[in-house]
């Protein structure tokens, strides 16, 4: 049951952040002006062109439109942080694509920095 509970939080939560219900509310508006336009005129043609010129705007189409500005503006906030981060030009000039072929083992000082580990003193445990 919980486990039902979690998937159903989490595929809310998905759809939410992806913006699907604003996709889905806009096709539902459409067919809601479709269905209208053809009421009217009893022409799917000119019935589909109102619908989608975006001059026969609707309250529906009016309220997505807030909504995705919305979430633009709020997007377009959480983004400023990362649009200045600085790139680290120097390591990426030092890195190249030469590999050079080496037959037998290499002295240890080119195998890159040593560690030295040393075992440390523990002292007794304070009763």
């Amino acid at each position: 049951m919980s486990r039902t509970i979690i998937h159903a939080l989490g595929f809310t939560a998905a759809l939410s952040t992806s913006g699907l219900f604003l996709a889905l509310l806009q096709v539902g508006v459409w067919a809601n002006m479709f269905e209208q336009f053809f009421g009217e005129t009893d022409s799917i043609a000119t019935s589909i062109q109102w619908t989608l010129d975006g001059k026969h705007r609707c309250q529906g189409c009016e309220l997505v439109s807030n909504q995705a500005n919305s979430e633009q503006k709020s997007v377009s906030q959480t983004r400023a942080a990362f649009d200045k981060l600085p790139l680290a030009l120097e390591a990426i000039a030092s890195i190249s694509s030469f590999k050079p072929r080496l037959i037998g083992k290499l002295p240890p000082a080119t195998l890159g920095p040593q560690l030295d580990l040393r075992e440390a003193e523990i002292p007794p445990p304070r009763v």
